[in-house]
């Protein structure tokens, strides 16, 4: 995407919901950043408000299909794109979505827009690594933010209803098919990370030209 045609469309597609509030996308950029966006098309736009003054970052990726698609035997919505797909989810499932938040065609391609975070609520899994009690605190926080998006969209495009919810998270026989999953899992996981060593030590990912 050349920056000559990627700075007026993205401004034309920022204006087309807003016209009492113009916004005017200044720059453009490559940025491939984070272990989510290897191999994916994602762009960085300065855009300025100037009827208030206000100037923020825009993210701009490229939407793929989901990587739990081929796993998934269970009849799906029909999304008319993957932007529109990721964007639903997040508004059903969210409680605050990031500002701009959209979907963006260009080219045959299909984005999602959205502001750049200033700050993003992260986990620093090493200080758990030794204190089990933290570990079973952060496991039961993740259950209850999963559990709450998972009610809020509940009953959507064929989803299960509340009370469907409610009762299977109150049931005991999914459990241990879940825990030997996990052990197992955790085989395969240290397995990755011993071959991940044994090729970064032989200079498998020097990519210097």
């Amino acid at each position: 995407m050349r920056r000559r045609e990627f700075i007026p469309t993205i401004e034309k597609r920022l204006n087309e919901k807003q016209e009492r509030n113009s916004r005017r996308a200044e720059h453009g950029s490559a940025r491939p950043n984070g272990t989510g966006s290897i191999g994916v098309k994602k762009y960085v736009a300065w855009v300025n408000k100037p009827l208030t003054g206000k100037k923020y970052l825009l993210v701009v990726k490229e939407a793929l299909p989901s990587s739990l698609q081929p796993y998934i035997h269970t009849p799906q919505p029909a999304w008319k794109n993957e932007a529109e797909r990721i964007c639903a989810i997040q508004y059903r499932m969210q409680h605050v979505t990031p500002g701009d938040l959209d979907t963006f065609s260009f080219k045959d391609n299909w984005y999602v827009t959205k502001w750049v975070q200033p700050i993003a609520d992260k986990i620093n899994i090493d200080e758990f690594i030794d204190e089990k009690d933290k570990q079973i605190s952060l496991m039961n926080t993740f259950g209850r933010l999963a559990a709450s998006a998972q009610l809020r969209s509940s009953g959507r495009d064929g989803s299960a209803i509340a009370d469907e919810l409610i009762r299977f998270g109150s049931g005991k026989e999914w459990i241990p098919a879940l825990l030997d999953f996990a052990k197992a899992y955790t085989a395969t996981v240290k397995k990755d990370y011993r071959d991940y060593c044994r090729d970064y030590d032989k200079g498998y990912f020097n990519f210097k030209k």
